[in-house]
């Protein structure tokens, strides 16, 4: 015996009676804007407006280049009562060694520079 089967597709109807209404509501609605509007609402459009102002607003910028005047006072310490005095060696000595001592006396908080020339 045999049996009967039916192959059966089922598929979610779909309603299309809105859907194309709405599409063509919409279709209807893009064709009456005016050129003006169908020109500047586009992706493209946008994008150029966009990158030309930006364009325009860096074409505008000014670089300034600024110039400061600094001053400053360096309050120096009060100039020592007495001279620093080198006793060894003299003035105008000549010396061979490799190692050469210099005593002398030079007042509290104060050094002294010795020149080899």
């Amino acid at each position: 015996m045999k049996k009967n089967t039916k192959k059966i597709h089922s598929k979610p109807r779909q309603n299309k009676g809105p859907a194309k209404k709405s599409s063509l509501k919409k279709k209807l609605a893009k064709q009456a804007r005016p050129i003006h509007k169908k020109l500047a609402l586009h992706p493209l459009s946008l994008l150029f407006m966009l990158c030309l102002g930006v364009l325009l607003v860096m074409s505008t910028v000014n670089a300034v280049a600024d110039s400061y005047t600094v001053s400053a006072v360096v309050p120096l310490p009060p100039a020592p009562l007495s001279p620093a005095v080198i006793v060894s060696p003299t003035d105008g000595e000549s010396l061979s060694a490799d190692v050469v001592n210099v005593t002398g006396t030079c007042p509290t908080d104060q050094y002294t520079t010795v020149y080899v020339g």
